[in-house]
């Protein structure tokens, strides 16, 4: 039986598209679509919507070669991305979390909204007083840049929450065959 395709929700790659457009300006964004592979560029030049599931696959490639152009190769600029793509997203479409609620509050909310954003594995959160834990299973096709744009996401929602000194770190990368959860430990101040 074939396996079902990994796909995401848009908003992951229109916050990258803003990102490379205000950074690098469109010479920068032509760089990163012309290192794509040509099924992932056409997806792009056909305009990809918000709100529509596209394959995780294209999300990798974007994310590997604007680190390798922009970054150092080792992924860590994708953290810094995905900042930006949460609090762009997040500020608008997931205000009243932050209105209302806690860091707390906002990460448990977020496992919930996983599968809105992911189509397979799933995300939980544990946590106690100035830390929390953010445990990814089940994602069949395990990859560094998810996890550095998981933790963006997860420094993100703590400083949208009023955490100012927030610092997530990837506590374990899974990847290739290694089946087992990845895991994103986010710290503050209390």
């Amino acid at each position: 039986m074939p396996l079902k395709p990994v796909l995401l929700k848009g908003s992951a790659i229109t916050a990258r598209e803003r990102w490379l457009r205000e950074r690098h300006g469109p010479a920068g964004e032509a760089q990163v679509r012309a290192a794509l592979e040509p099924k992932h560029r056409a997806i792009l030049e056909a305009g990809v919507l918000r709100s529509s599931w596209v394959p995780f696959a294209l999300f990798v490639d974007m994310n590997v070669a604007i680190d390798r152009i922009f970054g150092r190769g080792d992924f860590t600029l994708c953290k810094e991305v995905a900042y930006y793509g949460a609090k762009q997203n997040l500020s608008t479409l997931y205000r009243v979390f932050f209105r209302v609620g806690s860091i707390g509050f906002v990460l448990k909310r977020a496992g919930r909204m996983w599968d809105v954003h992911y189509s397979t594995g799933r995300l939980s959160v544990t946590n106690g007083e100035g830390w929390a834990r953010l445990i990814i299973e089940d994602f069949p096709q395990p990859h560094p840049v998810l996890w550095q744009s998981v933790a963006g996401w997860g420094e993100a929602s703590a400083h949208l929450s009023g955490v100012t000194d927030a610092v997530a770190t990837i506590e374990h990368s899974p990847e290739g065959d290694d089946d087992s959860p990845a895991q994103i430990r986010i710290d503050w101040e209390e």
